[in-house]
């Protein structure tokens, strides 16, 4: 794959790339959603009918999500524009008490989601998966599973054994949305009626809007009062109608930030009224300095992003872990001292965030470090000069090198970037648009 760029030397390899410092222009349309994805594959999939997808993806997440419910029943065919649904809640349940394997990959998602529909089917389902996939926190979720029936082993790969029962179950909010979800993903289908209380603040509460609204797509009703969920048991999941992912505003954040820092990029595919919480780094980049313009042009609407005067800023990210990689980024530009907040929640991801970016914004010349381990400080006061090319290192991560490779406009030594394909987890199409996007700073109109 060749870059285009002003730097004949660009020189790309299995595992690492090189950048001199390049900026960004042209116009981009954003994938689906991912996090939609999930949530709409699992319903259709427990649907008693036929339902057509609109909007794919090749991410691998995806991919598992995929493979893990054609284990458990699905016919999932992948059409022109989305999937075509089939196989349904009969063949669901068909698979009741049968040796299956779910190979979850490295998604967290369909790990989380895909427990308790497993658990729901009684004893034979093994969940497994690869890299760090078992080292991420789930004993909670599995013991509160287990207190209702469902005999899951502790260690990874998950052995499930038993069944699980409807009842009142009790969950912390503060380790992962995701547990919520896929309680609320499961609980409708069981007999009898369930309620889940929710122990402390959902952190990351944005994905369990997108479950609940999601499931009401399918006819499924939850009602919630406070922190707690009241679920009735029996309900069916129905949809006659094509269902719409809207595209991924996690994946946008990296190109949002490249248009601010130095760039004039047009954004598509994006719901300006989504309920993904990551929609939010647009109004922290407007804040911070960053031209940012909502265009109509005909039957288009679309975001431009354009550099700006970046000014110091701080954020807390509880919410919103996963545009930390792109703000950091935006830090650099800021030639202050900026903070994010709330910066614990990166240490559980596919690597320890945190850590990742510390390491590779001090490689850059800029001064970064945690005081608490609850934030992240970014001071680019006085960026060091380097001399030589600086190795970002991706640690395997789909964020942290997205984060390396979008940090080559705001930093004038050439940059290299290990785990390259680590962005097929999320964002297959990533360099592809970074290619297209890529131009020399002296040819950036802005």
């Amino acid at each position: 794959m060749k870059l285009k760029n002003s730097y004949s030397d660009a020189k790309i390899a299995s595992s690492r790339v090189a950048f001199a410092r390049q900026g960004f222009e042209g116009r981009v349309t954003i994938p689906p959603s991912k996090s939609y994805l999930h949530r709409i594959l699992i319903c259709a999939f427990l649907s008693e009918n036929e339902v057509v997808i609109e909007g794919k993806s090749a991410c691998a997440d995806v991919q598992a999500t995929v493979s893990c419910l054609n284990s458990l029943g699905a016919d999932i065919q992948e059409t022109d524009d989305g999937y075509r649904v089939r196989g349904g809640a009969a063949a669901f349940s068909e698979k009741q008490n049968k040796e299956i394997v779910l190979d979850c990959n490295e998604s967290g998602s369909t790990l989380r989601f895909l427990l308790p529909l497993a658990a729901s089917l009684g004893g034979g389902i093994t969940l497994s998966g690869s890299y760090r996939l078992g080292e991420r926190p789930n004993a909670a979720l599995i013991k509160e599973l287990n207190r209702h029936g469902a005999d899951i082993s502790l260690t990874f790969p998950f052995v499930i054994k038993g069944k699980l029962r409807s009842g009142d179950y009790v969950l912390p909010g503060n380790i992962s949305s995701q547990y919520i979800t896929g309680l609320l993903l499961t609980l409708p289908l069981l007999e009898g009626d369930s309620s889940l209380t929710v122990t402390t603040e959902i952190l990351s509460a944005p994905y369990v809007d997108i479950t609940l609204e999601v499931l009401e797509m399918f006819g499924v009703k939850i009602q919630k009062d406070g922190n707690k969920f009241l679920i009735n048991g029996a309900q069916k999941y129905t949809r006659a109608e094509p269902v719409f992912a809207e595209g991924d505003w996690s994946s946008a954040s990296f190109w949002l930030v490249a248009g601010a820092v130095c760039g004039n990029i047009e954004i598509e595919g994006l719901n300006l009224d989504s309920k993904q919480g990551d929609k939010r780094v647009l109004q922290i980049i407007k804040d911070a300095g960053g031209c940012v313009e909502i265009m109509k042009e005909e039957n288009r609407e679309f975001i431009r992003v354009k550099s700006g005067a970046i000014k110091p800023f701080e954020v807390d990210i509880n919410e919103i872990p996963d545009t930390a990689p792109a703000l950091a980024v935006l830090a650099i530009a800021a030639r202050g001292r900026c903070v994010l907040r709330g910066a614990e929640r990166l240490k559980d991801k596919e690597c320890d965030r945190l850590a990742a970016l510390i390491e590779n914004l001090k490689r850059l010349g800029v001064k970064a470090f945690t005081e608490t381990g609850k934030e992240l400080v970014v001071d680019s006061k006085r960026i060091y000069k380097r001399k030589y090319n600086i190795e970002l290192f991706g640690r395997n991560d789909h964020r942290i090198v997205m984060s390396a490779a979008i940090a080559t406009a705001a930093i004038d030594n050439a940059v290299v970037v290990t785990d390259e394909d680590a962005v097929n987890k999320s964002y297959p199409e990533f360099w592809e648009d970074f290619r297209n996007l890529t131009v020399p700073i002296g040819d950036l109109f802005i």
